[in-house]
């Protein structure tokens, strides 16, 4: 029989998106509406946050260092030694009561993340891609939520 161990006292709000970075051998993941990011090394089980001042969605590893991230209404890049979150792109519009709610890196390091209505309304959301140049593409309109993004190999 399997045993469970708790390795993080860590209390959260709406706990979300929990992305391993191999690199750095920690474990990212947000608290949406805490509007944390949480970074965890289970070598001493030390569990760091980082306040971002919003909603925020997703959080994945940046091959040149800290993290990309999507806030209520953007793509952010997050400097880890400094914890300045700073905008990679404006021109994306989203409905004002609509807010970023997950994203995953594809096997071609583009950022995808997709938007929900805040107050209950169908087919309000989109499906974005960031891409390496930091444009923003919108790939899918009139999706409720983006929840669970996953990749296969084929």
């Amino acid at each position: 029989m399997m045993k469970l161990e708790m390795v993080a006292d860590a209390l959260a709000v709406l706990g979300e998106g929990p992305c391993w970075d191999a690199s750095r051998k920690v474990l990212y993941w947000v608290d949406i509406e805490g509007f944390l990011v949480h970074e965890f090394n289970p070598a001493d089980r030390s569990d760091r946050t980082i306040s971002v001042g919003q909603y925020v969605g997703a959080v994945v590893p940046r091959e040149s260092g800290g993290l990309v991230l999507v806030g209520r209404h953007g793509f952010y890049s997050l400097e880890l030694n400094t914890e300045r979150l700073i905008p990679l792109n404006d021109s994306v519009e989203i409905i004002e009561t609509n807010r970023f709610n997950d994203g995953k890196c594809d096997p071609s390091g583009r950022f995808w993340a997709g938007t929900m209505s805040m107050n209950g309304g169908e087919k309000q959301g989109a499906l974005y891609r960031l891409s390496q140049d930091q444009s923003v593409h919108t790939m899918i309109q009139g999706v409720t939520i983006s929840n669970g993004l996953a990749w296969s190999t084929d």
